[in-house]
């Protein structure tokens, strides 16, 4: 649907100012249709190993309806499919039909004698990562039907007990996923270097007091794009597994199953959902038949597309239609003849839509739309949640939301080495100024990126854009936003675009300086290498400060320790360009400095901070002024 659903959005974005604003997915979980069970399929004996620790199930190109290919950490792995001792990984093939696995060998190259966990696959079936011991590795493949290589060792991630790694794709970039100080996030990924970019992003927060989100499993919508994830939260002596339909670290997760028992890593095939579980022993994988729905989130202009899911299944029809309204419940009300509960506010139902009958071998079913290229949608909520007859029953799924995005699309660019002045943004929203900017890992040459006021003069130093990082400006004044070109013909910049938020650092003109010593401080973010270049403003009067002597500082509980430091001579106006690598257990950055000549409160700093995969791409070392 479509045109209907258009004027619903348009009639949601006027009638939202009358309500509340909307929580993000409400609080219902996924219906489950009966007790929990271990699928033959994904247990020994057909899984040649003796326990099973971890699984994801993942829908590749090549993968039959009603099969789907399974990333496994197990125990006693058969040598004949890679076995080498330790916890060792296993891919293969998982037909969910027959409940029969079909296991292989794309995985055995990244298996040692030692302990690898968690394999987890990309949605195009290309990366693998995983745990080997305390570090994250990445494997990569060409296709899906060859096998994987050795591993890599993924550097620059902050010191952690355990990361529990996934890979997908966000905004149409290659994403990492891992478990940080008892929060999930999320850092850019760099393919070429197979390095995270920080900083890192929360995604999932506990949605209990003391808890502590692990295992993320990525849920991929209909375009290849991470919109939600399976998880889990430990508190209380036990983990049990979660749902968020977001990637908002402010949406509580929904309780999905739990079990007195340990359960983690797990997946969904449909409206089979899994997780590897403790008890009984050995270690195996549980399962439970559910019926749910993945939230959809797409900028103005773009395709919006939610899956409902039933169980795969070889006979019988499944049949589901959505609420949508502009409230959720903010409780569980059961409603008489249909399993689970209403969470959709029904004093604020403003339709019910007919989404179609479900694809039995593949047990889903989608509902889409091309949101309108209007402005004034972005931001819109709509409350959602399906009904689904199945298995001759009635049953709610969980709630979620569809949501325009309050920022408008990525726009990928390929920008000439020409020598001139290329727009990045012609008009800056003063309500909503930030732009982020990234230049792909295998263009040819650094860039600049820079603010323009009305007379098209820069505001400020320039931000240096290097291949395979990414900056990001924000300047409420400013009129457009440019990138600077160096002259090399021929060449092009692989540019991505997105306006409207800040995704990481923007450049920041610090306070002016203290008279005499007192120290002057400027925050910068705590995760990820940074490429932090400093150069000293003084309004002409250059002589009123010299020399400006600053230090770059990490706070490790309640010590602030030096990374780097140096001092500038602000009447030659050259600058500071430096590399700061995340220091273990940091919780705090900033540059702090003073200037020792300083009688006016004259002088400062303008501190330009681009986040880089390691400190060979950050160009360090003193820097004439620029003209």
């Amino acid at each position: 649907m479509n045109s209907s659903l258009s004027a619903f959005l348009r009639a949601a974005a006027i009638a939202a100012a009358c309500v509340p604003s909307l929580a993000s997915q409400g609080v219902v979980g996924p219906t489950l249709l009966g007790p929990s069970f271990q699928p033959a399929g994904l247990n020994p004996p057909q899984v040649p190993a003796t326990a099973v620790f971890q699984v994801q199930l993942v829908k590749l190109s090549g993968d039959p309806a009603g099969t789907w290919t399974a990333a496994m950490t197990v125990e006693g792995l058969s040598p004949a499919f890679g076995g080498q001792g330790g916890s060792d990984l296993l891919i293969g093939r998982y037909n969910a039909l027959s409940d029969t696995f079909a296991p292989g060998l794309s995985a055995a190259a990244c298996n040692t004698p030692g302990m690898e966990f968690g394999a987890m696959l990309d949605a195009r079936g290309l990366s693998l990562v995983f745990e080997r011991d305390t570090w994250v590795e990445r494997a990569t493949r060409s296709t899906v039907s060859s096998a994987f290589g050795s591993s890599r060792r993924v550097d620059n991630l902050p010191a952690n007990p355990y990361y529990d790694p996934a890979i997908g794709t966000v905004d149409g970039q290659s994403t990492l996923f891992y478990v940080l100080d008892g929060t999930i996030r999320r850092s850019l990924f760099d393919e070429a270097t197979g390095e995270p970019l920080g900083p890192s992003i929360v995604v999932a927060s506990a949605a209990q007091a003391g808890g502590e989100p692990n295992s993320p499993t990525p849920l991929v919508d209909a375009y290849g794009e991470v919109s939600g994830l399976l998880h889990h939260e430990f508190a209380g002596g036990d983990n049990d597994q979660y749902l968020t339909t977001d990637l908002d670290s402010g949406t509580p997760g929904l309780l999905v199953i739990d079990t007195p028992s340990w359960a983690n890593n797990g997946g969904a095939a449909a409206g089979l959902i899994v997780s590897a579980e403790n008890q009984p022993g050995p270690y195996h994988v549980s399962a439970n038949h559910a019926v749910w729905m993945t939230g959809a989130e797409a900028a103005i202009g773009r395709p919006m597309r939610a899956i409902l899911y039933v169980p795969p299944s070889t006979a019988g029809s499944s049949f589901s239609w959505l609420l949508l309204g502009l409230q959720f419940l903010p409780f569980q009300m059961p409603i008489s003849g249909v399993q689970g509960a209403l969470g959709v506010d029904p004093a604020a139902i403003l339709a019910a839509v007919p989404v179609g009958q479900h694809v039995a071998a593949t047990g889903e079913v989608n509902y889409g739309i091309v949101v309108p290229n209007d402005p004034s949608l972005m931001g819109v909520r709509i409350a959602a949640q399906g009904i689904t007859q199945t298995q001759g029953i009635l049953a709610f799924t969980n709630t979620s939301s569809l949501r325009v995005e309050a920022r408008y699309p990525v726009r990928n660019l390929s920008i000439p080495y020409d020598g001139n002045q290329a727009a990045l943004l012609s008009t800056v929203d003063p309500l909503d100024p930030g732009i982020t900017v990234s230049l792909a890992a295998n263009a040819p040459l650094p860039i600049e990126i820079v603010a323009l006021d009305l007379a098209g003069i820069p505001m400020g130093e320039p931000t240096s854009l290097l291949p395979g990082s990414v900056a990001a400006l924000l300047s409420p004044t400013a009129v457009s936003y440019v990138a600077r070109m160096p002259h090399q013909p021929g060449l092009l910049a692989p540019v991505g675009v997105h306006q409207g938020k800040a995704l990481c650092a923007p450049y920041k003109r610090s306070p002016y300086c203290h008279r005499s010593t007192d120290w002057t401080y400027q925050d910068l973010p705590k995760a990820g290498t940074l490429c932090v270049e400093l150069q000293p403003q003084t309004d002409g009067h250059n002589t009123d400060c010299n020399p400006v002597q600053w230090e770059i500082q990490s706070k490790v509980g309640e010590a602030w320790m030096n990374d780097t430091n140096g001092s500038l001579n602000s009447a030659t106006d050259l600058s500071d360009q430096v590399c700061v690598t995340a220091r273990a257990g940091a919780t705090e950055r900033r540059v702090r400095f003073h200037c020792v000549g300083d009688q006016r409160n004259r002088c400062r700093l303008t501190i330009s901070v681009t986040v880089v995969a390691d400190c060979t791409k950050c160009p360090q070392g003193k820097k004439p002024r620029r003209p």
